[in-house]
């Protein structure tokens, strides 16, 4: 008994980034297949064994939550479809803890498999009625022929065998996509066949290095995953040629078109070989010989005197088209033929079909016919004359040997063709002599570019990628990938670049060393082609921001400005940049990129930003007219660029928290920067929301993971806002305001108030025309502000940034008169002459002290800021005041669980949020979300059922006596004037006697 290979024929539906081709990889922690969201049920998955198969064993492993209540076991062999058995998933109608791993024993013949899913069961993580499938493992014994070789995609009108494979789908392609049409002159159609077959040949090539790794054949099992990895470079090469191919035909460029024809005829004639064959080409070693097992020697005719003369190179034709061009397997020939004399003269073949001009190249005029014995030199020259004697009536043994040496010569003509190009373009170009590797992959080097200085480019890439990337060994050898990352996004974009494997593990490790190495051959990449190596580029800067080593962050700080300018060069569609020889220093002659030696600043960082390089143009309005048209792209481009970096100002090390807000510090002072995008993606509601992760249900700043986002995001855009004042303007002033609105009332702690008010100080400070930036930073503080402590602090910010503006008064006050008493009002400006001659004398307003001060925003020592009580000017008014706030002050009381004074508004939030004594209380508390009330966490739903309304921001309700007040004026009201408030012991007459006893103070 053994693992059976098997292909996905076909399956319900699936869900994007978890396709159905993962199962056959047999990782059972891997991600996996996953329905469609939503979908219906049943869902099907029908598995198919390349032959006829004793099946004793079926394994499947399911997702963790994404469980089917049951599976049923369908087989199809030559009497059709028949139901084997169902299985029940779960325990007691719910998943199980981690995945489960379901094993049925069969004892059955089968040719496919067909997996029914039913409906799954209930998981609080399975929010869309999924069903997942991880990985499906079949034993057995194979019973008839081995058919897991992808048929050669034949000429079709003419051969029976060829209609019978279209009917039922090509054995190994999932999916039957044998029955995909391949148009009458060959060529592939824009959903080419050839694209297809590769995918069929790489999936084979997965099953048989799973069945290698198995036996533990472990170096055919390397070869194959080389050969996979190289196969799916050649793929994503041949699909672009094919884009290439139909733009040209669009420009009517028929000359390039028919250059990008031949480049793909040559990775069709790779992709018709025999998958031995391809995993040889892919790993740069020789062809094997043909595996076909010798047969007896063939009775050879005689000639016929009355037949024509066959030519050697029509002789060579037929040879081919025997075994390449028709479904039968290799260096075999049909049924029909075998008893036929080997040499026979074209029109006496009437059972041959005609050769499709599938590539449209006549290789028998190409090449020469070359018979045994006869050697390449090392330029490729050669001396053969036909010897048609040795071609006429050979073997079937001789006539394959012949045959394989004569594609083996093909393709080593074509590299020494590709490399006496090379060397004559690099001699043209640059007046060197350089040349391609002697090792370098056929199927990296094919096709890559039209024209002879792009030819250049890509020859010098290639022998970069080459020396960085080879003879790898030991410790320099990066690890390997799983199968998720190598199919993730960014490794994608990496390939279709032209990076290969090596290189994208050297991108994912997560050394230091192998870092560097994949950063330093992308900054050359990108300095040479910005527009071909920008998106690449991204995709390197966004998989080490992604890295668990969080130190590698600052290996791409230089690398992360040259794209932000490979990115505006690629709208602008200017040449590449050149470098000026000078040290940190780029210059193409509009743009210069300087990186300016900041050592000793990034020593000294604390709270600030550092700008490590300088964007410099010469000619702006000439750039802004080439980005005119290209803007909006331009900016789409550079928030990709942006994402990765936001995501680690949250990372739990400042040293990462710091290189990220100096990364974006210094390209937001570069040209032509979405700054109004930028915040908008840094603070804004929906944008921080999303970035915590959190479900609809649990999006509340009572939350601590949001409570954690919020806190650094506005962290960074404080210090951002007052680092660059160009991303203060009048298009982002509504999302500033709109954050403090929203941040500010909800706000408990110092990390979340003080970024707040930083940025309603940069606001105000801010040197935006007709005062708008004044006039929405006293709006919006008079929205944000629930409490008049709350207003004196913003107030005394504004008025220390007036003094640093060197303005001699605030242009702020608080207003004590009216509807607008406790609200900040702007102060009309008084006119030259008076400033002129009041200024000499005195100033009209007192200096803003700092808290060290003994003075508080406008009171004087010994008075309660808070109910405005005179406790004496004596030495020991400090003591007074202690006393005062300790038992009489009315709006102040203490907590009962840390005993510290507290203001009574503010007494709820403290106890649940601030408090580190709170432990110590006989019950526990919430805080209502609706009327932001204290409530016993046993009562809270009961609340919440009767709490229907929510009330507005500044109003608030007494924690003591539970009376609602409107306002702060009314708050102030209930609290000092009259009997204040009947719940506060310092005021209701019948708790006065309790706290003069606690206290043994006397009161008057």
């Amino acid at each position: 008994m053994s693992t059976l290979r098997f292909v996905v024929k076909s399956v319900s539906s699936t869900e994007a980034g978890y396709p159905v081709q993962n199962i056959l990889e047999g990782d059972v922690v891997g991600p996996g297949w996953r329905s469609a969201r939503d979908c219906s049920y049943p869902q099907e998955i029908v598995i198919e064994i390349p032959q006829l198969s004793q099946v004793t064993m079926l394994q499947y492993t399911t997702h963790e939550y994404l469980v089917p209540s049951a599976v049923e076991l369908l087989k199809q062999d030559d009497l059709g479809w028949s139901r084997v058995g169902k299985i029940e998933m779960g325990k007691g109608g719910t998943p199980t803890n981690g995945r489960e791993r379901k094993t049925a024993k069969l004892n059955i013949k089968a040719t496919s498999i067909r997996l029914v899913l039913h409906k799954p069961l209930p998981h609080v993580k399975n929010r869309h009625g999924q069903v997942g499938i991880a990985a499906v493992i079949l034993h057995g014994t194979p019973l008839g022929k081995d058919m897991d070789r992808p048929a050669p995609i034949s000429s079709g009108a003419n051969s029976q065998e060829s209609r019978s494979r279209g009917a039922t789908g090509a054995e190994g392609m999932p999916g039957g996509q044998g029955k995909d049409v391949i148009s009458s002159s060959g060529h592939a159609s824009r959903r080419s066949p050839y694209y297809d077959k590769g995918e069929a040949i790489r999936t084979t090539l997965m099953v048989q290095k799973a069945e290698a790794a198995d036996s533990e054949d472990f170096l055919r099992a390397g070869r194959l995953k080389q050969a996979y990895d190289q196969l799916g470079v050649l793929l994503a090469t041949y699909k672009q040629l094919d884009r290439q191919k139909e733009e040209a035909k669009r420009k009517e460029d028929y000359a390039a078109a028919h250059e990008i024809k031949e480049s793909m005829a040559e990775i069709e004639m790779i992709l018709d070989m025999p998958i031995e064959s391809v995993v040889c080409v892919m790993n740069g070693e020789e062809l094997p010989k043909d595996p076909t097992p010798p047969r007896q020697p063939a009775v050879r005719s005689a000639k016929n005197s009355h037949d024509p003369p066959v030519e050697s190179s029509m002789v060579a034709s037929d040879l081919r088209d025997s075994d390449v061009r028709s479904n039968t397997p290799y260096g075999a020939q049909r049924d029909e033929e075998q008893s036929r004399p080997a040499a026979k003269s074209r029109t006496r073949s009437p059972k041959r079909a005609p050769p499709p001009p599938s590539n449209g190249t006549d290789y028998a005029s190409m090449v020469p016919t070359i018979p045994q014995g006869d050697e390449l030199n090392e330029y490729g020259e050669r001396m053969i004359r036909p010897r048609q004697q040795e071609i006429f009536a050979l073997t079937e043994e001789e006539k394959a040997e012949q045959d394989a040496k004569y594609r083996s010569r093909v393709r080593d003509l074509q590299r020494q063709t590709a490399l006496m190009k090379s060397q004559a373009a690099s001699r043209e170009d640059l007046g060197s002599s350089r040349s391609l590797p002697k090792n370098t992959n056929m199927g990296r080097s094919i096709g890559r570019s039209m024209g002879r200085s792009q030819v250049q480019k890509q020859f010098v890439f290639t022998e970069a990628l080459e020396q960085i990337t080879s003879n790898r060994e030991g410790p320099t050898l990066p690890p390997e990938l799983p199968g998720t990352v190598q199919r993730g996004t960014n490794a994608t974009i990496l390939r279709t670049a032209g990076f290969n494997d090596i290189y994208i593990r050297l991108a994912y490790s997560s050394s230091k060393q192998h870092t560097e190495d994949a950063v330093k051959l992308m900054t050359q990449a990108i300095q040479a082609d910005a527009p071909m190596f920008a998106a690449a580029s991204a995709a390197l800067v966004a998989i080490i921001s992604e890295s668990t080593n969080t130190a590698l962050l600052g290996s791409v700080m230089q690398l992360f400005c040259y794209t932000y300018v490979a990115y505006m060069r690629k709208e602008m569609g200017m040449p590449p940049l050149t470098s000026t020889g000078a040290a940190n220093n780029f210059d193409d002659g509009d743009l210069k990129l300087v990186f300016p030696d900041v050592t000793g600043k990034l020593a000294t960082q604390k709270e600030n930003a550092v700008t490590y390089a300088k964007l410099q143009c010469r000619a702006e309005i000439f750039v802004k007219e080439k980005l005119k048209h290209n803007m909006a792209q331009f900016h789409n481009d550079i928030l990709s660029l942006l994402t990765p970096i936001l995501t680690k100002l949250s990372d739990s090390q400042r040293r990462t928290r710091m290189v990220a807000l100096n990364m974006l510090a210094t390209v937001s002072s570069f040209l032509f920067f979405p700054a109004v995008a930028f915040v908008s993606a840094l603070i804004s509601r929906r944008a921080l929301e999303r970035a915590s992760g959190l479900a609809q249900a649990e999006l509340a700043l009572v939350n601590s993971k949001l409570q954690h986002v919020v806190e650094t995001r506005s962290w960074a855009m404080a210090i951002l806002a007052n680092h660059n004042s160009l991303l203060i303007t009048e298009e982002t002033l509504p999302i500033f305001c709109a954050y403090v609105e929203w941040v500010l009332p909800a706000a408990t702690k110092q990390e979340q108030k003080k970024p707040a008010i930083d940025l309603l100080v940069a606001m105000y400070g801010s040197l935006i025309t007709n005062e708008q930036g004044i006039i929405h930073a006293v709006e919006c503080a008079n929205k944000a502000c629930a409490s008049e402590a709350l207003m004196k602090t913003i107030y005394k910010a504004m008025a220390e940034c007036d003094k640093n503006l060197g303005l001699p008064s605030p242009r702020v006050k608080i207003s004590t008169r009216g509807d607008d008493a406790g609200k900040l009002i702007i102060v009309a400006p008084q006119p030259k002459e008076q400033t002129r001659v009041a200024t000499p004398v005195k100033p009209a307003a007192q200096p803003v002290r700092t808290d060290e001060d003994e003075t508080v925003g406008d009171y004087s020592p010994g008075v309660c800021q808070f109910c405005l009580q005179d406790c004496g000017q004596q030495a020991d008014y400090a003591i007074q005041m202690y006393r005062h706030l300790l038992t009489d002050c009315p709006c102040c009381c203490a907590c009962p669980a840390c005993e510290n004074i507290v203001e009574i508004p503010c007494l709820p939030e403290h106890i649940v949020f601030d408090c580190a004594c709170r432990d110590k209380l006989p019950y526990q508390f919430d805080l209502c979300p609706n009327c932001r009330s204290l409530v016993e966490t046993q009562f809270l739903q009961e609340h919440l059922q009767q709490c229907k309304d929510t009330i507005p921001e500044e109003a608030s309700i007494c924690p003591l006596c539970g009376e609602y007040l409107a306002d702060s004026e009314a708050a102030l009201i209930h609290y000092s004037e009259g009997n204040g408030c009947d719940g506060n012991p310092r005021t209701a007459p019948n708790l006065r006697a309790v706290v003069q006893q606690k206290t043994r103070t006397d009161r008057k």
